[in-house]
């Protein structure tokens, strides 16, 4: 019995002891973006270019997940679109983009939670084939693997806490009983009894131990260490994370237990920070200055740096004006 206790303490501590610093983790938001890319109306290929097609990757995740073309194809043409490059309708677009994909590398089994994805980008012009850009670009992607945390310890302590309680309770009136037989006249000889308490024993343990046993093998399934393949949790990260407004929303650090949704995690934002790379590289290429972004509302320090940009006339964007920092200062 006391090892039993002892064992569920242990465990206990232990869940507590590794919570520090996973829950610290995921506690975290995002660093919001510091620009972004914007060709100008006057460039060459702004609102002329369409993603013809991207190879060396498979459509499907197969096996153990990793980055796949039909995440990275729709990942290209949302970046096309906001950087002001995605042709409107087929007469514009001059310009073709080819992704090739030499690298795409998803975790690997057990708590490994990068992807890597390396690809080279080439722009042609249509009508004549020539090549006017290439650029390769190599990114990884990260997720948390969300470890044993307090979340375990309140689903151990949820399950046990009340069986043991009863328990407890059902023994303390057990033991009255034994002490006033011949009051309660129950009937039971001494050995009827020691066999009581041989079951009353094992079902305390039982309720004890029960807890953290469940804990403990939602944290060993085998589905939190295998990054199975699946297009559904590749499609579903991939809708939510566009949908996003990094601006103006805070978005907590990606994490999660199950591989499957951690090794998607990874893959897209190893594909989103690919498609990015491409185009700060091809803003370079084309002398575009990426468009810093600022606080609407900001510190004297901030409002200078915005006085600075328009009087050198350099375009910035802001998080929406229609958020008044109240929100955030409690109206101070």
């Amino acid at each position: 019995m006391r090892s039993a206790v002892f064992a569920s303490v242990a465990a206990f501590a232990l869940v507590g002891c590794a919570s520090t610093t996973t829950t610290r983790a995921v506690q975290s938001h995002r660093t919001a973006p510091a620009h972004k890319v914007l060709f100008p109306l006057n460039n060459e290929l702004r609102d002329a270019v369409d993603l013809e097609w991207i190879g060396g990757a498979s459509q499907h995740s197969y096996l153990f997940a990793e980055p796949n073309g039909k995440v990275l194809r729709q990942t290209i043409e949302k970046a096309l679109e906001k950087s002001g490059l995605q042709a409107g309708t087929p007469i514009r677009a001059r310009y073709g983009l080819r992704v090739l994909v030499s690298e795409a590398k998803g975790p690997h089994a057990g708590v490994g939670s990068q992807a890597r994805l390396t690809a080279t980008y080439t722009i042609v012009e249509r009508a004549t084939g020539q090549e006017v850009f290439r650029q390769t670009v190599q990114t990884e992607g990260t997720s948390i693997f969300l470890g044993l945390n307090e979340n375990d310890l309140k689903l151990a302590w949820d399950i046990s806490a009340p069986l043991t309680a009863k328990v407890a309770v059902d023994g303390v009136l057990a033991r009255i009983v034994e002490r006033n037989e011949d009051t309660f006249n129950t009937g039971l000889s001494a050995s009827e009894w020691s066999d009581f308490w041989e079951s009353y024993r094992a079902t305390a343990i039982v309720s004890i131990l029960l807890g953290p046993s469940v804990a403990g093998l939602n944290f060993v399934n085998p589905n939190n260490y295998f990054p199975w393949a699946s297009d559904g949790a590749a499609k579903a990260t991939a809708r939510r994370e566009e949908n996003i407004d990094a601006l103006n929303d805070f978005q907590a650090v990606p994490e999660a237990r199950n591989a499957r949704k951690r090794s998607a995690q990874a893959n897209y934002f190893a594909s989103a920070t690919n498609a990015s790379g491409f185009l700060l590289a091809l803003a370079k290429d084309q002398g575009v200055a990426p468009v810093p972004i600022f606080p609407c509302e900001g510190s004297p320090k901030t409002e200078a740096l915005k006085t600075i940009a328009m009087m050198q006339g350099i375009g910035f964007t802001t998080d929406s004006c229609m958020i008044r920092r109240s929100r955030f200062s409690g109206g101070q």
